[in-house]
């Protein structure tokens, strides 16, 4: 029931409006942002991400004035009342512990490979997460 838009939205619908075309001119300008971002630092991801076709899916401002996900197909959200939070949270996880890939051919496929700590970055620079659609930065 928590991913049903019906339950982040301001429950009066003026309220509601409001909270939206306050958040215009903010949607447009994290846009234009990562864009010009995208465009700057990876031509080629920039591409791609431009010629994707979106579908039913769109940004929308709850009624805590944060940005979430809705396929406004079926009315359901990507995350829970407080985006922002649960972004965090899910990047300081993949800080504290991140996903090691070994890409070595001379490794047993069979193998649980257990990381090199000495091959792990111990500070996260930059990180770029795709999807999300809010746009937001942070430091962790």
């Amino acid at each position: 029931m928590i991913n049903d838009i019906r339950i982040h939205l301001h429950e009066n619908d003026e309220a509601q409006l409001a909270l939206e075309k306050e958040s215009v001119e903010l949607i447009h300008n994290r846009h234009s942002s990562s864009v010009n971002a995208f465009n700057r630092r990876m031509p080629s991801v920039a591409s791609t991400l431009s010629s994707i076709a979106t579908r039913n899916i769109s940004i929308f401002c709850n009624f805590n004035k944060e940005f979430n996900i809705v396929d406004y197909g079926t009315g359901k959200v990507f995350y829970g009342l407080h985006p922002q939070d649960e972004v965090i949270c899910h990047v300081q996880s993949w800080a504290e512990k991140p996903v090691y890939v070994n890409i070595k051919p001379d490794v047993d496929r069979n193998e649980e490979a257990e990381p090199d700590d000495k091959r792990l970055n111990k500070t996260l620079n930059t990180l770029i997460v795709l999807g999300l659609g809010g746009g937001s930065t942070f430091s962790i």
